[in-house]
């Protein structure tokens, strides 16, 4: 086992974006990577549209959506691991 003291867990709520692009998520920073998300209000299952954003943040403020369909009507929860050195 390892233990990482340089990492902190970010949480994020969101909603999808219609088509494929960039959205604001207010308070991720580059090089956030990805390690969870849920569809707000559902039972604990691993979400169906989780591989419709990317795992790693880009840009700070930001995240993008690579798929093209409209997940504008559908709230999420996403954890992120953020490197803190």
């Amino acid at each position: 086992m390892s233990v990482f003291t340089n990492q902190s867990i970010v949480r994020a709520s969101f909603n999808g974006r219609n088509g494929a692009g960039n959205f604001t998520v207010t308070g991720l920073k580059v090089g956030d990577r990805m390690f969870w998300i849920q569809e707000t209000g559902d039972t604990g299952t691993w979400t169906g549209n989780s591989g419709a954003f990317t795992a790693t943040v880009a840009s700070d403020d930001t995240l993008n959506q690579g798929s093209g369909t409209n997940l504008t009507s559908t709230s999420y929860e996403a954890l992120f691991v953020r490197n803190t050195n």
